[in-house]
């Protein structure tokens, strides 16, 4: 009789043990979701055809102003712009800790007023035409092969100085915000 118990009590126990290593290793893998320029169709065949013949001048719509942009390799230069450091955000408009990123990087670029020059674009396939193609060109110019969304750029006197792939901790982009402008 004890051997039965013993024997139904060590077999429950493999079985209580095996079923919580399964849900450690499975059960709480959080999925990371990750939008995409090319799955969210951002880009239109016609837009990929001007970045294809080396489109370097865009107007680019952010939330407020229009931008004459030029981008050569990887130097950027917006016209009418005096600020020594340029932060590009390219986000898609369905992502909702985007905007939510969006209002953290505004108090950065109050705080910076002077130096500071902070451009949030949107991909998708209801945006400004050159607004595709010039995310699309950053990728292609910058060598970023991963069209992950969002993507935030630091341009230091026209020229490219880092970037953040998905999205990253403000205190991240703070920091290197902190290192161009010193």
């Amino acid at each position: 009789m004890k051997d039965c118990i013993l024997s139904t009590t060590t077999s429950f126990l493999f079985s209580i043990s095996l079923l919580f290593t399964i849900l450690i290793t499975n059960g709480c893998d959080r999925k990371k979701q990750q939008t995409s320029i090319v799955n969210s169709e951002a880009f239109s065949s016609k837009d990929k055809d001007i970045t294809q013949k080396n489109k370097t001048n865009f107007n680019i719509k952010d939330i407020k102003n229009i931008y004459n942009i030029s981008l050569s390799n990887d130097k950027l230069k917006i016209q009418n712009n005096n600020k020594s450091v340029v932060l590009f955000n390219i986000f898609d408009s369905n992502c909702k800790s985007c905007l939510n990123q969006i209002k953290s990087l505004k108090k950065l670029e109050k705080k910076y007023t002077e130096t500071l020059l902070i451009i949030t674009i949107f991909t998708n396939k209801n945006s400004n035409k050159d607004n595709n193609a010039f995310s699309q060109a950053i990728y292609e110019r910058l060598s970023i092969s991963d069209m992950t969304l969002p993507l935030s750029i630091i341009f230091k006197n026209t020229e490219y100085y880092s970037h953040f792939e998905d999205l990253a901790p403000i205190e991240m982009i703070r920091h290197d915000i902190q290192n161009a402008i010193q």
